[in-house]
């Protein structure tokens, strides 16, 4: 049997999270947020509530889906909340479209309801009335985003759909008859800046710290022309703002700004005017730092000798650090911030013995704590580099972390480098048993073969020799200046 022209069962929206708070409630009934006010939750990097491209299947039911958005968004764990799409009703005005009473939608809903580049929209029930009254009326005001924007969410109607097919199919009708006026047009064209992402691809993806070269962002679709020039702010705490020259194929240019740690840093892309275009990331590396962390994340005995060296520096005092308690040694750098650095440098190579061993320690809390307001989490980092097993366990402390925060569970705020000496003891002591099962069995397969080679002597050697080699360069590196996290 043909399967052409069969509608895909996986398939990806972009998400949007609205908390309550978020969106205004006029007299029992609940309206949409302006333009503006979508734009800050939508690219609030630090609030998390804007995701692109989560995927779905249409055989998932409501049960599936809400499980698939608590576990994309932790917020949601435990609380009660909406799938919507956003209609267009009139020239002034679009609408949440909930398709039914307020409630999760399933897949095969998610995948017929949110057409072309539009985002599903989740929305927490809390601040929802399904009481509330049917009405069309919209507030006035003198703001432009609320007359293109502000909607009675409860005013449903068949042809919500084809107002919202016509959106993403044919710019050039309203789906109801007739041309668009200037209006119109002006009103459209903002939502569709609005609603319409870009995928943004850096070339080159890496620099070193240094950075100096020449950088190009591409875009798909193809940006407006409109756009003719933009910036970049490379960073997230304190971005570095970079302006970009459009080129005649459309791409933004630009060059890339030094940075002081090696590591992944979010870029986000805006036009002459400020709009958002989009948001990439671009690897720093630093070459001796990022090497000795490589090394330290894989090998059980560099991991004993590293948390050593900690406690004893930490000994004066006590071997116990505080999450906020940095050190007044000139030339230190923070623990937290070395062992979060060792965690993306884990996720990156897929170190799931470090990964581990940190998360089912007292410090796991205190190194999420310091990374969990970052926009490119550990768990990023390792499904962008096809490490799922990682990305999915880190997902999962994400997942019991944010509870344990929502909740206001209490928990250790410590570093105890005893301890974590002794599970990377435990951990050396695994590897060598493993070594021995190893050797045992190519011993075996060399006595049935008859070759007795000299892989043991030569082995051990060069293992004495790089241990040795590590130790003294990392001890160089980590001596050359504090590492800090942006």
């Amino acid at each position: 049997m043909s399967t052409r022209g069969a509608i895909p069962k996986k398939f990806s929206r972009n998400v949007l999270l609205l908390k309550n708070g978020d969106f205004p409630r006029i007299n029992d009934r609940v309206y949409m947020p302006t333009a503006s006010e979508i734009s800050k939750i939508k690219h609030g990097v630090q609030l998390g509530q804007f995701k692109r491209k989560v995927e779905f299947d249409a055989s998932m039911s409501e049960d599936r889906i809400k499980k698939k958005l608590e576990e994309t968004f932790p917020y949601l764990v435990n609380r009660r909340f909406s799938c919507a799409a956003v209609v267009k009703v009139d020239k002034d005005s679009s609408r949440f479209e909930f398709h039914g009473s307020p409630h999760p939608w399933s897949g095969k809903t998610i995948r017929s309801k949110i057409k072309g580049n539009s985002a599903l929209y989740i929305l927490e029930n809390a601040a929802l009335n399904s009481e509330t009254e049917t009405s069309t009326s919209i507030p006035q005001g003198d703001n432009d985003d609320m007359n293109c924007l502000a909607t009675d969410v409860n005013q449903m109607s068949d042809s919500s759909e084809e107002i919202l097919s016509s959106f993403d199919n044919n710019a050039t009708s309203s789906g109801i008859g007739g041309e668009f006026s200037e209006e119109e047009y002006s009103c459209m064209a903002q939502w569709v800046q609005n609603n319409v992402d870009y995928e943004v691809c850096i070339n080159p993806q890496e620099s070193p710290l240094q950075g100096g070269a020449p950088c190009c962002f591409s875009f798909y679709p193809e940006l407006q022309p409109e756009v003719t020039s933009g910036h970049a702010k490379f960073g997230y705490a304190a971005p570095v703002h970079v302006e970009l020259e459009r080129l005649r194929n459309g791409s933004l240019l630009g060059t890339i700004p030094a940075s002081q740690v090696p590591g992944w840093v979010p870029v986000i892309i805006e036009s002459q005017d400020g709009t958002y275009l989009g948001q990439t990331e671009i690897k720093y590396h630093g070459d001796q730092m990022e090497e000795a962390l490589q090394q330290i994340v894989v090998d059980p005995s560099l991991q004993k000798r590293f948390f050593e060296k900690y406690k004893l520096y930490y000994s004066s005092g006590g071997n116990l650090e505080t999450s906020g308690g940095e050190t007044q040694n000139s030339g230190t750098p923070g623990s937290v911030q070395m062992l979060s650095l060792l965690v993306y440098a884990a996720a990156e190579s897929g170190a799931q013995q470090f990964i581990e061993m940190i998360f089912t320690a007292s410090a796991g809390r205190v190194v999420y704590d310091a990374y969990k307001d970052r926009p490119l989490l550990p768990e990023v980092i390792a499904k962008k580099y096809g490490n799922e097993k990682t990305a999915n366990y880190l997902q999962e402390i994400t997942k019991r972390f944010s509870e344990e925060i929502r909740t206001g569970q209490e928990c250790s705020h410590i570093i105890d480098w005893s301890e974590l000496v002794k599970a990377a003891e435990a951990a050396q002591k695994q590897l060598g048993l493993t070594s021995e099962e190893n050797y045992q069995l190519e011993s075996d397969v060399s006595k049935e073969t008859g070759y007795l080679g000299d892989a043991e002597t030569s082995s051990s050697e060069s293992s004495d020799l790089q241990s040795s080699d590590s130790d003294d360069d990392i001890s160089t590196t980590f001596r050359k200046g504090n590492i800090m996290i942006s």
